[in-house]
Protein backbone atom coordinates (compact mmCIF):
# COMPACT_ATOMS: atom_id res chain seq x y z
CA UNK A 1 0.00 0.00 0.00
CA UNK A 2 1.26 3.43 -0.85
CA UNK A 3 1.96 5.83 2.02
CA UNK A 4 0.26 9.26 1.95
CA UNK A 5 2.34 12.35 2.79
CA UNK A 6 0.36 15.56 3.52
CA UNK A 7 2.02 18.96 3.04
CA UNK A 8 -1.13 21.05 3.01
CA UNK A 9 -1.33 23.96 5.46
CA UNK A 10 -4.93 23.11 6.13
CA UNK A 11 -6.79 20.17 7.76
CA UNK A 12 -9.27 18.68 5.32
CA UNK A 13 -12.47 17.38 6.84
CA UNK A 14 -15.09 15.34 5.12
CA UNK A 15 -18.47 16.93 4.69
CA UNK A 16 -20.49 16.74 7.87
CA UNK A 17 -17.56 15.63 10.02
CA UNK A 18 -16.67 17.81 12.95
CA UNK A 19 -13.31 18.35 14.41
CA UNK A 20 -14.31 16.39 17.46
CA UNK A 21 -14.97 13.31 15.33
CA UNK A 22 -11.49 13.31 13.84
CA UNK A 23 -9.36 10.42 15.07
CA UNK A 24 -6.01 11.69 13.78
CA UNK A 25 -4.56 15.19 13.99
CA UNK A 26 -2.22 16.12 11.24
CA UNK A 27 0.51 18.64 11.85
CA UNK A 28 2.32 20.25 8.99
CA UNK A 29 5.87 19.32 8.63
CA UNK A 30 6.47 16.17 10.72
CA UNK A 31 2.75 15.13 10.91
CA UNK A 32 1.70 11.97 12.95
CA UNK A 33 -1.66 10.06 13.23
CA UNK A 34 -3.38 7.54 15.57
CA UNK A 35 -3.55 4.00 14.15
CA UNK A 36 -7.09 2.47 14.24
CA UNK A 37 -7.89 -0.89 15.83
CA UNK A 38 -7.75 -4.03 13.69
CA UNK A 39 -11.52 -4.47 14.05
CA UNK A 40 -12.20 -1.00 12.62
CA UNK A 41 -13.59 -1.60 9.16
CA UNK A 42 -14.69 2.07 8.47
CA UNK A 43 -13.62 4.46 5.69
CA UNK A 44 -11.25 6.39 7.93
CA UNK A 45 -7.78 7.18 6.66
CA UNK A 46 -5.43 4.31 7.47
CA UNK A 47 -1.97 4.92 8.84
CA UNK A 48 1.03 3.06 7.51
CA UNK A 49 1.01 0.86 10.66
CA UNK A 50 -2.65 -0.09 10.12
CA UNK A 51 -1.95 -0.87 6.48
CA UNK A 52 1.07 -3.11 7.33
CA UNK A 53 -0.88 -4.98 10.01
CA UNK A 54 -3.85 -5.59 7.68
CA UNK A 55 -1.52 -7.01 5.05
CA UNK A 56 0.20 -9.59 7.41
CA UNK A 57 -2.71 -10.56 9.78
CA UNK A 58 -5.95 -10.71 7.84
CA UNK A 59 -9.10 -11.19 9.87
CA UNK A 60 -11.03 -14.46 9.02
CA UNK A 61 -14.51 -15.56 9.97
CA UNK A 62 -14.49 -17.79 13.10
CA UNK A 63 -15.42 -21.55 12.76
CA UNK A 64 -16.21 -23.66 15.84
CA UNK A 65 -16.66 -27.50 15.58
CA UNK A 66 -18.27 -29.49 18.45
CA UNK A 67 -16.91 -33.10 18.71
CA UNK A 68 -15.74 -32.75 15.11
CA UNK A 69 -12.72 -31.83 13.06
CA UNK A 70 -12.22 -28.99 10.45
CA UNK A 71 -11.50 -30.93 7.28
CA UNK A 72 -11.64 -28.03 4.74
CA UNK A 73 -11.38 -24.12 4.66
CA UNK A 74 -13.18 -22.04 2.03
CA UNK A 75 -11.68 -19.02 0.20
CA UNK A 76 -13.58 -16.84 2.65
CA UNK A 77 -11.74 -18.56 5.50
CA UNK A 78 -14.80 -20.48 6.80
CA UNK A 79 -14.03 -24.05 7.98
CA UNK A 80 -15.99 -27.30 7.25
CA UNK A 81 -16.74 -29.48 10.32
CA UNK A 82 -16.65 -33.27 9.87
CA UNK A 83 -17.39 -36.08 12.38
CA UNK A 84 -14.34 -38.31 12.74
CA UNK A 85 -14.94 -42.04 11.99
CA UNK A 86 -12.45 -44.60 13.31
CA UNK A 87 -12.92 -46.73 10.19
CA UNK A 88 -12.30 -43.80 7.88
CA UNK A 89 -9.21 -42.49 6.20
CA UNK A 90 -8.34 -39.98 9.01
CA UNK A 91 -6.86 -42.86 11.03
CA UNK A 92 -5.52 -45.02 8.21
CA UNK A 93 -2.00 -46.52 8.19
CA UNK A 94 -1.38 -46.24 11.94
CA UNK A 95 -0.46 -49.12 14.22
CA UNK A 96 -1.02 -52.77 13.19
CA UNK A 97 -3.84 -55.28 13.41
CA UNK A 98 -2.31 -56.68 16.62
CA UNK A 99 -1.66 -53.37 18.48
CA UNK A 100 -3.85 -50.87 20.35
CA UNK A 101 -3.48 -47.13 21.02
CA UNK A 102 -2.07 -46.41 24.49
CA UNK A 103 -2.55 -42.99 26.11
CA UNK A 104 0.40 -40.95 27.43
CA UNK A 105 0.05 -38.29 30.16
CA UNK A 106 3.54 -36.99 29.44
CA UNK A 107 3.74 -37.21 25.67
CA UNK A 108 2.13 -38.52 22.50
CA UNK A 109 -0.05 -41.65 22.60
CA UNK A 110 1.40 -44.68 20.84
CA UNK A 111 0.35 -48.05 19.43
CA UNK A 112 1.49 -51.25 21.14
CA UNK A 113 0.47 -54.76 22.27
CA UNK A 114 -1.88 -55.22 25.19
CA UNK A 115 0.00 -55.83 28.45
CA UNK A 116 -1.29 -56.90 31.85
CA UNK A 117 -1.18 -53.27 33.07
CA UNK A 118 -3.78 -52.39 30.40
CA UNK A 119 -6.41 -54.70 31.97
CA UNK A 120 -8.71 -53.95 34.86
CA UNK A 121 -8.69 -57.56 36.10
CA UNK A 122 -10.17 -59.00 39.26
CA UNK A 123 -7.54 -61.52 40.50
CA UNK A 124 -8.73 -65.15 40.72
CA UNK A 125 -6.81 -67.88 42.50
CA UNK A 126 -7.88 -71.52 42.09
CA UNK A 127 -6.49 -74.18 44.42
CA UNK A 128 -6.37 -77.61 42.76
CA UNK A 129 -8.97 -76.34 40.29
CA UNK A 130 -9.28 -74.84 36.80
CA UNK A 131 -10.73 -71.53 35.57
CA UNK A 132 -13.87 -72.62 33.77
CA UNK A 133 -15.40 -69.16 33.13
CA UNK A 134 -14.29 -65.48 33.04
CA UNK A 135 -16.68 -62.58 33.81
CA UNK A 136 -16.84 -59.21 32.06
CA UNK A 137 -14.37 -57.89 34.66
CA UNK A 138 -12.17 -60.89 33.93
CA UNK A 139 -12.98 -62.47 37.28
CA UNK A 140 -12.56 -66.25 37.04
CA UNK A 141 -14.87 -69.09 38.14
CA UNK A 142 -12.95 -71.98 39.74
CA UNK A 143 -14.13 -75.50 38.97
CA UNK A 144 -12.84 -78.85 40.19
CA UNK A 145 -11.67 -80.92 37.21
CA UNK A 146 -13.18 -84.42 36.87
CA UNK A 147 -11.37 -86.93 34.69
CA UNK A 148 -14.71 -88.31 33.52
CA UNK A 149 -15.96 -84.87 32.47
CA UNK A 150 -15.92 -82.98 29.19
CA UNK A 151 -12.64 -81.15 30.03
CA UNK A 152 -10.75 -84.32 29.14
CA UNK A 153 -13.01 -85.68 26.38
CA UNK A 154 -11.76 -86.99 23.02
CA UNK A 155 -8.17 -87.56 24.10
CA UNK A 156 -6.33 -90.85 23.81
CA UNK A 157 -8.23 -94.14 23.43
CA UNK A 158 -9.80 -96.70 25.74
CA UNK A 159 -6.61 -98.78 25.54
CA UNK A 160 -4.02 -96.03 26.19
CA UNK A 161 -2.84 -94.07 29.23
CA UNK A 162 -1.27 -90.61 29.60
CA UNK A 163 2.54 -90.68 29.87
CA UNK A 164 4.48 -87.76 31.34
CA UNK A 165 7.35 -86.13 29.44
CA UNK A 166 10.23 -84.32 31.11
CA UNK A 167 11.31 -82.73 27.83
CA UNK A 168 8.03 -82.06 26.02
CA UNK A 169 4.31 -82.56 25.94
CA UNK A 170 2.76 -85.60 27.64
CA UNK A 171 1.24 -88.16 25.28
CA UNK A 172 -1.15 -91.10 25.30
CA UNK A 173 0.17 -94.61 24.66
CA UNK A 174 -0.07 -98.26 25.66
CA UNK A 175 1.35 -99.39 28.97
CA UNK A 176 4.88 -100.77 28.54
CA UNK A 177 7.11 -102.62 30.97
CA UNK A 178 9.03 -99.42 31.78
CA UNK A 179 5.80 -97.93 33.20
CA UNK A 180 5.63 -100.59 35.91
CA UNK A 181 7.55 -100.59 39.18
CA UNK A 182 7.74 -104.36 39.56
CA UNK A 183 9.84 -106.72 41.63
CA UNK A 184 11.49 -109.38 39.46
CA UNK A 185 10.31 -112.92 40.17
CA UNK A 186 12.10 -116.00 38.82
CA UNK A 187 10.52 -119.45 39.10
CA UNK A 188 12.55 -122.63 38.57
CA UNK A 189 10.45 -125.46 37.06
CA UNK A 190 7.36 -123.69 38.37
CA UNK A 191 4.67 -121.28 37.19
CA UNK A 192 3.68 -117.85 38.53
CA UNK A 193 0.13 -118.30 39.78
CA UNK A 194 -0.40 -114.92 41.48
CA UNK A 195 1.03 -111.37 41.35
CA UNK A 196 0.87 -109.03 44.34
CA UNK A 197 0.13 -105.29 44.26
CA UNK A 198 3.87 -104.62 44.02
CA UNK A 199 4.23 -107.02 41.10
CA UNK A 200 5.85 -109.82 43.10
CA UNK A 201 4.95 -113.21 41.66
CA UNK A 202 4.05 -116.36 43.59
CA UNK A 203 5.77 -119.49 42.24
CA UNK A 204 3.74 -122.72 42.25
CA UNK A 205 4.69 -126.22 41.17
CA UNK A 206 2.37 -127.41 38.40
CA UNK A 207 0.49 -130.63 39.14
CA UNK A 208 -0.86 -132.59 36.20
CA UNK A 209 -3.87 -133.60 38.28
CA UNK A 210 -4.41 -130.01 39.46
CA UNK A 211 -6.77 -127.31 38.30
CA UNK A 212 -4.17 -125.84 35.91
CA UNK A 213 -4.83 -128.70 33.50
CA UNK A 214 -8.56 -129.18 34.08
CA UNK A 215 -11.15 -129.48 31.31
CA UNK A 216 -8.75 -130.49 28.54
CA UNK A 217 -9.05 -133.59 26.39
CA UNK A 218 -11.26 -136.51 27.43
CA UNK A 219 -10.86 -139.66 29.51
CA UNK A 220 -10.17 -141.67 26.33
CA UNK A 221 -7.58 -139.35 24.73
CA UNK A 222 -3.91 -138.63 25.36
CA UNK A 223 -1.81 -135.51 24.75
CA UNK A 224 0.23 -135.77 21.56
CA UNK A 225 3.29 -133.61 21.06
CA UNK A 226 3.73 -131.39 18.00
CA UNK A 227 7.10 -130.28 16.70
CA UNK A 228 5.50 -127.65 14.45
CA UNK A 229 2.57 -126.36 16.51
CA UNK A 230 0.45 -126.79 19.63
CA UNK A 231 0.13 -130.23 21.22
CA UNK A 232 -3.32 -131.79 21.01
CA UNK A 233 -5.38 -134.51 22.66
CA UNK A 234 -6.38 -137.60 20.70
CA UNK A 235 -6.84 -141.35 20.83
CA UNK A 236 -3.77 -143.60 20.73
CA UNK A 237 -2.90 -144.53 17.15
CA UNK A 238 -1.43 -148.03 17.27
CA UNK A 239 0.46 -147.64 14.00
CA UNK A 240 2.29 -144.43 15.03
CA UNK A 241 1.99 -144.00 18.81
CA UNK A 242 3.04 -147.52 19.85
CA UNK A 243 6.42 -149.20 19.27
CA UNK A 244 7.52 -152.70 20.13
CA UNK A 245 5.26 -155.66 20.85
CA UNK A 246 1.99 -154.93 22.62
CA UNK A 247 1.11 -157.85 24.92
CA UNK A 248 -2.16 -159.72 24.43
CA UNK A 249 -3.18 -158.74 27.98
CA UNK A 250 -2.94 -155.09 26.92
CA UNK A 251 -4.96 -155.57 23.75
CA UNK A 252 -2.06 -156.44 21.47
CA UNK A 253 -1.18 -159.57 19.51
CA UNK A 254 1.88 -160.55 21.50
CA UNK A 255 4.01 -160.98 18.35
CA UNK A 256 5.56 -158.95 15.58
CA UNK A 257 4.03 -160.94 12.70
CA UNK A 258 0.76 -160.41 10.87
CA UNK A 259 -2.40 -161.81 12.50
CA UNK A 260 -4.71 -164.03 10.48
CA UNK A 261 -8.30 -164.65 11.51
CA UNK A 262 -10.64 -167.19 9.93
CA UNK A 263 -14.40 -166.87 9.58
CA UNK A 264 -16.71 -169.39 7.96
CA UNK A 265 -20.07 -168.42 6.47
CA UNK A 266 -22.72 -171.11 6.73
CA UNK A 267 -23.40 -172.16 3.24
CA UNK A 268 -23.46 -174.65 0.47
CA UNK A 269 -22.35 -174.83 -3.06
CA UNK A 270 -25.62 -173.99 -4.75
CA UNK A 271 -27.12 -170.63 -5.70
CA UNK A 272 -29.61 -169.38 -3.17
CA UNK A 273 -28.04 -171.30 -0.32
CA UNK A 274 -27.31 -169.71 3.05
CA UNK A 275 -24.00 -168.31 1.72
CA UNK A 276 -25.63 -166.30 -1.10
CA UNK A 277 -27.68 -163.11 -1.33
CA UNK A 278 -30.60 -161.75 -3.28
CA UNK A 279 -30.75 -158.21 -4.70
CA UNK A 280 -29.87 -155.52 -2.09
CA UNK A 281 -29.61 -158.06 0.75
CA UNK A 282 -26.80 -158.08 3.31
CA UNK A 283 -25.62 -161.57 4.41
CA UNK A 284 -24.29 -161.45 8.03
CA UNK A 285 -22.28 -164.09 9.92
CA UNK A 286 -20.85 -163.75 13.44
CA UNK A 287 -17.16 -163.97 14.34
CA UNK A 288 -15.22 -163.14 17.50
CA UNK A 289 -11.92 -161.29 17.21
CA UNK A 290 -9.86 -162.20 20.33
CA UNK A 291 -7.51 -159.16 20.26
CA UNK A 292 -6.86 -155.86 18.57
CA UNK A 293 -5.27 -156.18 15.16
CA UNK A 294 -4.41 -154.30 12.00
CA UNK A 295 -5.86 -155.70 8.78
CA UNK A 296 -5.17 -154.96 5.14
CA UNK A 297 -6.76 -157.83 3.15
CA UNK A 298 -9.67 -160.24 3.03
CA UNK A 299 -9.58 -163.76 1.47
CA UNK A 300 -12.46 -166.16 0.70
CA UNK A 301 -13.49 -169.16 -1.40
CA UNK A 302 -15.63 -168.56 -4.49
CA UNK A 303 -17.88 -171.63 -4.36
CA UNK A 304 -20.02 -170.35 -7.23
CA UNK A 305 -18.61 -167.83 -9.69
CA UNK A 306 -20.28 -164.70 -11.07
CA UNK A 307 -17.96 -163.65 -13.87
CA UNK A 308 -20.20 -160.71 -14.84
CA UNK A 309 -20.43 -156.96 -14.23
CA UNK A 310 -22.71 -157.50 -11.23
CA UNK A 311 -21.54 -155.33 -8.28
CA UNK A 312 -20.57 -156.77 -4.87
CA UNK A 313 -19.01 -155.51 -1.61
CA UNK A 314 -17.39 -157.63 1.15
CA UNK A 315 -16.58 -156.33 4.69
CA UNK A 316 -17.39 -156.47 8.42
CA UNK A 317 -19.31 -154.50 11.09
CA UNK A 318 -18.21 -154.12 14.71
CA UNK A 319 -17.14 -154.42 17.37
CA UNK A 320 -20.27 -155.31 19.39
CA UNK A 321 -22.21 -156.75 16.45
CA UNK A 322 -24.71 -158.98 18.31
CA UNK A 323 -27.79 -158.86 20.57
CA UNK A 324 -29.77 -156.60 18.26
CA UNK A 325 -27.54 -153.57 18.93
CA UNK A 326 -28.31 -150.60 16.66
CA UNK A 327 -25.88 -148.38 14.70
CA UNK A 328 -23.00 -150.88 14.50
CA UNK A 329 -20.33 -149.15 12.33
CA UNK A 330 -18.72 -150.59 9.18
CA UNK A 331 -15.20 -151.59 10.33
CA UNK A 332 -13.72 -152.38 6.90
CA UNK A 333 -14.74 -153.42 3.36
CA UNK A 334 -13.36 -153.95 -0.13
CA UNK A 335 -15.60 -151.34 -1.70
CA UNK A 336 -17.74 -151.97 -4.78
CA UNK A 337 -16.14 -154.52 -7.12
CA UNK A 338 -17.55 -156.42 -10.12
CA UNK A 339 -18.18 -160.16 -10.10
CA UNK A 340 -15.40 -160.51 -12.69
CA UNK A 341 -12.99 -159.30 -9.97
CA UNK A 342 -14.41 -160.92 -6.81
CA UNK A 343 -15.84 -164.19 -8.23
CA UNK A 344 -14.24 -164.87 -11.63
CA UNK A 345 -14.34 -168.67 -11.22
CA UNK A 346 -15.75 -171.39 -8.96
CA UNK A 347 -13.85 -173.49 -6.42
CA UNK A 348 -10.93 -171.11 -6.03
CA UNK A 349 -9.63 -168.77 -3.28
CA UNK A 350 -9.29 -165.03 -3.96
CA UNK A 351 -7.82 -162.13 -1.94
CA UNK A 352 -8.49 -158.39 -2.18
CA UNK A 353 -7.23 -155.32 -0.34
CA UNK A 354 -9.40 -153.53 2.20
CA UNK A 355 -10.38 -149.96 1.28
CA UNK A 356 -8.21 -147.46 3.17
CA UNK A 357 -6.10 -150.24 4.64
CA UNK A 358 -4.38 -150.98 6.80
CA UNK A 359 -7.14 -150.46 9.36
CA UNK A 360 -6.86 -151.24 13.06
CA UNK A 361 -9.88 -152.89 14.64
CA UNK A 362 -10.49 -153.63 18.31
CA UNK A 363 -11.20 -156.93 20.05
CA UNK A 364 -14.88 -158.08 20.05
CA UNK A 365 -17.76 -159.57 18.11
CA UNK A 366 -18.01 -158.71 14.39
CA UNK A 367 -20.52 -159.40 11.63
CA UNK A 368 -18.76 -160.39 8.42
CA UNK A 369 -20.94 -159.34 5.50
CA UNK A 370 -21.34 -159.19 1.74
CA UNK A 371 -24.00 -157.62 -0.48
CA UNK A 372 -24.98 -157.08 -4.14
CA UNK A 373 -27.34 -154.86 -6.11
CA UNK A 374 -27.67 -157.33 -9.02
CA UNK A 375 -31.15 -158.49 -9.95
CA UNK A 376 -29.93 -162.09 -9.75
CA UNK A 377 -26.63 -162.37 -7.86
CA UNK A 378 -24.91 -165.65 -8.69
CA UNK A 379 -21.94 -165.68 -6.31
CA UNK A 380 -21.84 -168.00 -3.31
CA UNK A 381 -19.00 -167.99 -0.76
CA UNK A 382 -17.87 -171.57 -0.24
CA UNK A 383 -17.29 -173.55 2.93
CA UNK A 384 -17.60 -176.94 4.62
CA UNK A 385 -20.96 -177.96 3.26
CA UNK A 386 -22.09 -180.98 5.16
CA UNK A 387 -19.09 -180.68 7.50
CA UNK A 388 -18.81 -180.11 11.22
CA UNK A 389 -20.69 -177.03 12.42
CA UNK A 390 -18.82 -174.22 14.24
CA UNK A 391 -19.91 -172.45 17.42
CA UNK A 392 -21.01 -168.84 16.77
CA UNK A 393 -23.30 -166.10 18.15
CA UNK A 394 -26.02 -166.48 15.51
CA UNK A 395 -26.81 -168.35 12.32
CA UNK A 396 -26.35 -166.84 8.89
CA UNK A 397 -28.70 -163.88 8.73
CA UNK A 398 -29.90 -161.84 5.74
CA UNK A 399 -31.14 -158.24 6.23
CA UNK A 400 -32.24 -155.52 3.83
CA UNK A 401 -30.50 -152.21 3.12
CA UNK A 402 -27.60 -153.40 0.97
CA UNK A 403 -26.73 -152.72 -2.64
CA UNK A 404 -23.57 -152.06 -4.62
CA UNK A 405 -21.83 -151.01 -1.39
CA UNK A 406 -22.29 -151.91 2.27
CA UNK A 407 -24.04 -149.16 4.31
CA UNK A 408 -22.13 -147.24 7.02
CA UNK A 409 -24.10 -148.79 9.91
CA UNK A 410 -26.49 -151.70 10.57
CA UNK A 411 -28.57 -153.16 13.41
CA UNK A 412 -27.00 -156.43 14.61
CA UNK A 413 -29.01 -159.71 14.55
CA UNK A 414 -30.35 -161.14 17.79
CA UNK A 415 -27.96 -163.38 19.68
CA UNK A 416 -28.49 -167.14 19.20
CA UNK A 417 -25.36 -169.06 20.23
CA UNK A 418 -25.24 -172.54 18.65
CA UNK A 419 -23.21 -174.77 16.32
CA UNK A 420 -23.60 -173.50 12.75
CA UNK A 421 -22.25 -174.77 9.44
CA UNK A 422 -19.73 -172.22 8.12
CA UNK A 423 -18.01 -171.13 4.93
CA UNK A 424 -14.34 -170.26 4.76
CA UNK A 425 -13.11 -166.59 5.09
CA UNK A 426 -9.74 -165.12 6.09
CA UNK A 427 -8.80 -161.50 7.07
CA UNK A 428 -5.15 -160.53 7.50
Amino acid sequence: MRKLFLALPLILLSIGETQAQAQTTLTLGSATATTQSAADNSTKVATTAYADRAATSPTLPATTCTNQFITAIATSGAGTCTTATLASGQFANQGTTTTLLHGNAAGNPSFGSVVSADLNVTPSTCTNQFLSAISSTLGGTCTTATLASAQFANQGTTTTVLHGNGAGNPSFGSVVSADLNLTTTTCSNQFITAISATGTGTCTTATLTGAQFANQGTTTTLLHGNGAGNPSFGAVVLTTDVTGVLPIANGGSGNTGANTYFQDFPGGSVNGGVGGVTQNQIRLNAVYLPSNTTLSNVAYESATADNTANSYDIGAYGPGCLAGTASIPLAFHTGTLAGTVLFPSSGNFFSHAITGGPVTIAQGWYCFAFTSNAATPLAVIGGNTGGTAAWSAFASNAITGGGAVLPSTITAPATAFANHNSAFMVVY
